[in-house]
């Protein structure tokens, strides 16, 4: 599976958590697949989204109708871009592809996995 990503979604999922600091952001990213390849090419920050420094949510019912969702996004206030427990619960539950990025809020600060927890791989066009 290859995961590809939208150079200016990233980045405008990074500066949301740059903005958002000390507490937790969190977005989806949309796009499409196709023969066992994931293109991500727009950043959804859901409506009515709520954060603290431990933690994040939205209420799915309000995203838009066309909105694909196939990947989530979070930071980490922390240093680790490791998801915790309760990130697995949610990985399990959600979106295919699930992106951490702990601070400071640089490229090389993102990890990319799965909906099992396991790390993904992923390429910045």
């Amino acid at each position: 599976m290859v995961i590809r990503i939208r150079k200016r979604a990233l980045l405008s999922a990074l500066q949301g958590a740059r903005e958002t600091h000390p507490r937790e952001f969190i977005a989806l990213f949309d796009g499409e697949e196709n023969n066992g390849e994931t293109m991500l090419t727009d950043l959804v920050i859901p409506p009515l989204a709520q954060s603290t420094g431990r933690s994040a949510s939205y209420v799915p019912w309000f995203l838009p109708a066309t909105s694909t969702g196939l990947a989530s996004f979070h930071s980490h206030p922390s240093a680790s871009n490791k998801p915790s427990r309760g990130d697995l619960l949610h990985f399990g539950k959600t979106q295919r592809w699930h992106f951490i990025a702990r601070y400071p809020y640089r490229v090389e600060d993102v990890a990319a996995y799965d909906s099992q927890g396991e790390k993904a791989g992923f390429e910045i066009v």
